[in-house]
């Protein structure tokens, strides 16, 4: 596990891989339809349905950072 699904984990997110998206997903795992994509194919990051905090934004930062987009 990386520090960024660990720092995903402690925001209430499930680490989800999906093939069809080249990709990562971490799925909200409370009542509300929350996900946040990573799409290696094209280094895009699409976040569903939330406006995000900032404890979000870092963890999506250091999953970038992981990946080596920047």
């Amino acid at each position: 596990m990386t520090e960024a699904d660990k720092m995903f984990e402690e925001l209430g997110y499930k680490k989800i891989q999906r093939n069809y998206r080249s990709g990562t997903v971490y799925e909200y795992e409370h009542e509300d339809l929350r996900s946040i994509d990573f799409i290696c194919e094209n280094e895009e990051v699409k976040v569903w349905n939330i406006g995000i905090t900032m404890d979000e934004l870092k963890a999506i930062n250091k999953k970038v950072q992981e990946l080596g987009w920047i």
